[in-house]
């Protein structure tokens, strides 16, 4: 073709065409690149000529205001599976374009052969990922068909899916009623078809035409374009498997249910289809499944102001006020994302853009020139050096551009240019301050090629100049971009603060050891969550980090970078001194090369200006591993040396330090001493994760048995401290062995050995019931090796736990006599111990209600511990104590017992302890109802537990703060916060499941029901593991309802039978009946009033045969139900007035909103209207506080046939049509289309009359 576009683009072929304009292939003139050039009409045609685009005669307008949307959009989208977009304009007639990314490659449907299902279906998760992310950011495609699902060639399997085409693509918020038709007929959804309001679900109809289509062979619907649009509105499709008999049924099915006629009935997200498909992959162990996490590049984070106030300052010069902005910031800060979204901006505002760096190896003084010659149409020619100098034609190229359209010049990288150039620019910005002309410079501080600092003096002299300087992303900021990266909701705080701690923000080091961390499988990935993998991780230097900052100490001085080493080795951080002592530099030389390393970002120096050190600890990294091993070794003996002499009598406090360099100089000996010294300090200042990595470091060293085995109990007394049983375990192994080496059979060691017994017996104990077995192996074997170095109180201690485990067993009276010997034997022996004993004995009393027992043991143990001056056990029995009241119902006397064990911890220091009790107080201000003071107590336990690294008091407070949230301050919203943090800190599998299964009752309540699927399903999964079949019927009872309220019979069904099924094999009545209950409701719902009334006599049956009153009330709400729906008023409010009285009584709000619009219903039927609409009233209340939001739109529904009924016609409308709207938000699909019945009928009889 040959033809050149915008001055720079030249046109090679027709690449393709639709009704959203024509896309050409072309090269980039400027950098050589190849791309797609779409313009909104033949570039042939005149600026005013109107143009047929799809049986629609659209004028020039029309197309240009269409482009620009598209491109818009296009802009705000950043994915590896959507085309990118690159750069707006208008050709020399006016008619608008913009390019973007070429793909090399056909569509989705010549990617794969039809047979090749696994090759196809991984092609369609791409598309899914895409889809998730324009959908999540409120964006409906509009116009999904193969032709805009685009491949990328690749021999190494089925190649990346790109999605293209926005030009059709509208904001949810933007959707109305449409009677215009848009899109391509066979791949039309329903709605789209009938004017109605679309969502993302209407894209997935359209994935769904073209996945039956690929592995058919065929569409779904054939014949005239009325007939097609007839089809998709009115019959369903024929089914896959059977017009295709190598799919699947499993995949016939997912196929189907993207094809439903009602958006209510479809699947509900593309992350839902995905989860669907990845399981038919994982499930025939395809090979083409990516296991990991493509990380994309990030959304446009943290810089949203400097954006607004960039848009400001170009409105202000388009009035004909000329206006410079300089961006300032160290490399990788943002300044070239920041000017990119200004760019595009810009474009679509009607500036004509000159982005002056973008030919690499032109000057800025050329490249401005070059465009705006371009600007007015002329001809590029390549400007002599005379020429670049001429200040005057640059002004008049200025001045006669902008006279046509406002200029906008993007300068970015401009430290890479030379003075000359700068002089240039500071003469352009003042030759246009009347002009409409933007200039927007971006300056970053690296160092490195032929920087003159005159150049950045003269462009941050230039007069009224607006100065944008960019700083790290804050924490939050931090957050979103790693989530956007990761298409993650939930982005743990681990993560987030190791990323923070060691890029100070700065987006590109963010991205860049997100990346590093993720391909070494240091972060987990789940269903919208990622946080890091539990265990200690160090951020090393990615490979592009490291090159960028050895380039640019590469074009620094020799002094400069011996500098950058000696910091290196000092370990990022070096006093001015030992630099003087070290280098061998004259004072002049040594400043200069400090001032050098200042200048370019990679050292800052602190307040005093004693010490420097690097800007990020990822330059230090970078810069350490290419010090010569000699030099290295040398500086870190003269380093420890120098420590040594200057902090004499402060050892202690630099051990961490001085261990560092002793290693460092290769001394292992004194490395490991320093490091134990360290540990130690750790251990006291409560950083147990910093003193655990000590001491391991320390018996990485290889010290002799004698010496590994103290350090090998530090670290199990430590990993016990903060949850990790497993390691505690392993550590407690190790070090009996390593004492049995170092000691032999002596005594010494035996009672070490039975120590660690000990506790290894009491940490299997607390991990639950399943091991309470390996509980008295080991604690047997601790009490056999005591008694066998007659160590007296040892093994009364050992007792003391096996009586208590003992009881956890049910077998209390054992337990009682293992005590009570125990209590014997320490009686004028050890007072601690006995005052242990005694507080085991008064737990156990209470266990089986020996109230008075129980207070007399629990007492003298106060009094014991008392008199022994034992701080700590006197806490511990104060807070026992309160744990008895507790227990009783004196919440009171509890809390006064809780208070006083937290201000005697708080006075001996002991963090851990008060964080601990903290939560027991908050756990029981929670159970009593004073939520307000429960939950600054929680908060505070939780900034306790973090304070002394606990991770099992942060997780037990978080746990119970979600409580708090959940049941006494009704705010789901945090409680679902809460109890995701829980999950992220938690790795039992049984709480990680009943976290998830209140996670579910959560999402349910909030309306999100996708999000409780998502977790009932992983629950399950967790219980099913451990064969927890109470809480599998549960789940299965939970997904019942959900399937069911949806519409989906022969899930729901399957669920109810399963839940039945489980319930039976323990026999749990009161599952029985509940699940029996629920699928009672189900079926009325349903209309199935015979099913339903046998269901509920099955239920009294089993109810009546105990003590069940609570299922009974159950029982009786759901025989009122169906005593209203056949009629039977009389009996249906006598059942509902006990209902009530029952739900009331145990505080249950919903079931009384409930019974409240069952009643309504009721007197409605007797015609009795006060009565009605004041329980109709009474209902919405209720549940409004409730935030039950399935419950609230039914009551709406309902209230609004009443309202009808009696002529409230306007009320009436409103009341159905929010409900209709929370129906089809939830996916409530039978009652949705009730809704929606009533709405058409009611709408109809309103325009007849």
């Amino acid at each position: 073709m040959g033809a050149v576009v915008g001055g720079r683009y030249e046109l090679t072929e027709v690449a393709g065409s639709g009704i959203g304009g024509i896309v050409y292939r072309a090269v980039d003139r400027l950098t050589g690149r190849v791309v797609a050039l779409k313009a909104a009409r033949h570039l042939g045609l005149s600026a005013e000529e109107p143009e047929d685009v799809g049986g629609e005669i659209l004028p020039p307008a029309a197309l240009g205001a269409r482009l620009r949307d598209e491109f818009r959009t296009m802009a705000r989208l950043t994915h590896p599976n959507i085309v990118r977009v690159y750069d707006f304009g208008e050709t020399g007639s006016g008619a608008p374009f913009f390019t973007m990314e070429f793909v090399e490659g056909g569509s989705i449907i010549d990617a794969c052969w039809r047979d090749d299902i696994d090759g196809l279906v991984c092609l369609v998760l791409g598309v899914c990922d895409a889809l998730d992310y324009v959908h999540e950011k409120e964006i409906v495609h509009g116009d999904l068909k193969p032709g805009n699902i685009l491949v990328s060639r690749d021999t190494r399997g089925p190649g990346v899916v790109k999605l293209t085409d926005f030009g059709l693509a509208r904001y949810v918020t933007e959707m109305v009623e449409n009677r215009a038709l848009f899109g391509t007929i066979p791949y039309l959804s329903p709605e789209a078809i009938a004017g109605r309001p679309c969502n993302g679900r209407s894209d997935l109809y359209s994935l769904g035409v073209i996945l039956y289509q690929a592995l058919a062979g065929s569409l779904p619907f054939e014949g005239s374009w009325r007939d097609i649009l007839d089809q998709h509105l009115h019959r369903p499709p024929p089914r896959l498997h059977e017009r295709a008999s190598h799919v699947s049924v499993e995949l016939s099915e997912i196929v189907g249910r993207l094809l439903e006629k009602s958006l209510a009935r479809r699947i509900h997200s593309a992350a839902a289809l995905s989860s669907e498909l990845r399981a038919i992959l994982e499930e025939k162990g395809s090979r083409l499944l990516r296991r990991g996490r493509e990380l994309g590049d990030g959304d446009f984070v943290g810089r949203e102001a400097e954006l607004e106030q960039l848009k400001e300052i170009a409105l202000r010069a388009r009035g004909g006020a000329g206006q410079v902005a300089v961006i300032t910031g160290e490399e990788g800060i943002g300044t070239t994302r920041l000017l990119r979204e200004f760019m595009s901006w810009a474009q679509v505002q009607g500036f004509f853009v000159i982005d002056v760096m973008q030919e690499r190896g032109a000057d800025a003084a050329d490249s401005l020139v070059r465009g705006l010659r371009r600007s007015e149409g002329l001809a590029e020619t390549q400007l002599s050096a005379a020429a670049e100098a001429d200040l005057d034609a640059i002004g008049e190229l200025l001045q006669h551009a902008s006279e046509r359209v406002p200029i906008a010049v993007i300068i970015d990288e401009f430290d890479r240019s030379d003075a000359v150039s700068a002089g240039i620019l500071h003469y352009a910005a003042r030759r246009t301050t009347d002009l409409p002309v933007m200039i927007c410079v971006g300056v970053s501080h690296r160092g490195e090629g032929e920087v003159s600092s005159d150049a950045l003096d003269n462009v941050e002299e230039i007069p009224g100049a607006t100065a944008i300087h960019l700083t790290g992303l804050e924490r939050e900021e931090i957050r979103r971009l790693v989530g956007s990266m990761a298409r993650c909701r939930v982005v743990g705080k681990e993560l987030v603060r190791l990323l923070e701690s060691n890029t100070g923000g700065n987006p590109l080091l963010v991205k860049e050891c997100l990346k590093s961390l993720a391909s070494r499988g240091a972060v987990w990935f789940e269903e919208g969550e990622c946080d890091l993998v539990a265990g200690e991780h160090e951020i090393v230097a990615p490979p592009s980090v490291e090159e960028a900052v050895l380039a640019r100490l590469q074009g620094m001085s020799g002094a400069a970078r011996e500098v950058a080493e000696l910091v290196a080795v000092a370990g990022g951080r070096c006093h001015l001194g030992a630099i003087a002592d070290l280098v061998g530099l004259g004072e002049n030389v040594r400043s200069e090369a400090l001032a050098e390393l200042a200048r370019s970002a990679i050292i800052v120096f602190d307040s005093p200006g004693e010490t420097c050190q690097f800007t990020h600890r990822l330059y230090g990294r970078a810069i350490y591993s290419r010090v010569p091993v000699e030099k290295r070794t040398t500086w870190h003996a003269e380093m420890a040396a120098r420590l040594e002499r200057e902090q004499e009598a402060s050892k202690d406090e630099i051990a961490d330090d001085l261990a560092y360099h002793w290693l460092g100089a290769g001394d292992r000996e004194m490395a490991r001493w320093y490091l134990a010294q360290a540990g130690d300090r750790a251990c006291g200042a409560h950083l147990v994760r910093r003193a655990i990595g000590l001491f391991e470091q320390a018996l990485a060293l290889g010290p002799s048995p004698a010496e590994r085995a103290p350090l090998e109990e530090k670290v199990g007394d430590l990993q016990a401290l903060c949850g990790r049983t497993s390691n505690a375990l392993a550590s407690y192994a190790q070090a009996r062995s390593s004492y049995c080496a170092a000691a032999g059979g002596s005594c010494e060691a035996v009672v070490d050995r039975a120590r660690l017994f000990h506790k290894s017996g009491r940490l299997c104990e607390r991990r639950g019931q399943a091991w309470y077995d390996d509980a008295e192996e080991s604690y047997r074997k601790a009490l056999d090796l005591y008694e066998s170095a007659s160590h007296v109180a040892g093994a009364a201690g050992v007792r003391i736990d096996l009586g208590w485990l003992s009881s956890q067993r049910g077998e209390h009276e054992q337990g009682l006599r293992m005590c009570e010997r125990a209590r014997q034997i320490l009686a004028e022996r050890d007072e601690e111990e006995l005052a242990r004993a005694l507080t085991a004995m008064g737990l156990i009393y209470l266990k089986i209600g020996e109230v008075d027992a129980a207070a007399r043991c629990l007492h003298q143990s106060l009094e014991v511990a008392e008199r022994s001056g034992d701080g700590r056990e006197l806490a511990r029995a104060h807070h026992n104590l309160g744990m008895s009241y507790l227990d009783t119902g004196d919440w009171r006397r509890a809390v006064d017992e809780f208070e006083r064990a937290i201000a005697i911890q708080e006075e001996l220091g002991n963090v851990g302890a008060v964080a601990r009790y903290t939560n027991s107080l908050g756990a029981c201000l929670v159970e009593h109802g004073e939520w307000d003071r429960a939950r600054q107590v929680l908060e505070r336990a939780i900034v306790l537990g973090r304070r002394c690294e606990n991770v099992s008091y942060v997780r037990r407070a978080t746990r119970n703060l979600g409580a708090g949230y959940y049941l006494r301050g009704r705010d789901l919203e945090r409680a679902a916060r809460c109890y995701e943090e829980f999950l992220s800190l938690e790795e039992t599998p049984q709480a990680r499941a009943r976290t998830m299964l209140l996670l579910g009752a959560i999402y349910y309540e909030k309306g999100e029901w996708d999000r409780a699927v998502g977790h009932y399903v992983r629950a399950l999964r967790l219980s099913a593991r451990h064969a927890e079949r109470e809480r599998m019927g549960g789940i299965y009872c939970n997904l019942g309802v959900l399937y069911g309220k949806r519409g989906d019979r022969r899930r729901a069904t399957a669920c109810f039978s399963k839940s039945l099924a489980h319930a039976r094999l323990i026999q749990n009545d009161s599952l029985t009946v509940g699940v029996t209950c629920s699928a009672a409701e189900t079926y009325m719902r349903w209309g199935d009033l015979d099913a339903s009334r046998q269901l509920l006599q099955q239920a009294r049956a089993v109810a009546e045969c105990g003590p069940m009153e609570r299922d009974l009330a159950e029982i009786e709400m759901r025989e009122a139900e169906l005593a209203v729906q056949e009629g039977r008023a009389d009996d249906a409010l006598a059942l509902l007035s006990r209902a009530r009285e029952s739900a009331e009584r145990g505080g249950d709000r919903v079931s009384v909103a409930i019974c409240a619009r069952l009643e309504g219903r009721t007197y409605a039927l007797k015609d009795v209207w006060e009565r009605a609409a004041q329980r109709f009233e009474e209902s919405i209340e209720g549940l409004s506080g409730a935030e039950s939001i399935h419950e609230l739109a039914l009551t709406f529904m309902e209230t609004a046939v009443f309202k009808w009924r009696y002529g409230y016609v306007e009320e009436a409308l409103e009341l159905m049509g929010r409900a209709h709207e929370i129906f089809s938000r939830l996916g409530a699909v039978p009652d949705a289309e009730r809704s929606q019945l009533y709405l058409g009928r009611w709408k109809d009889e309103t325009d007849q009359e």
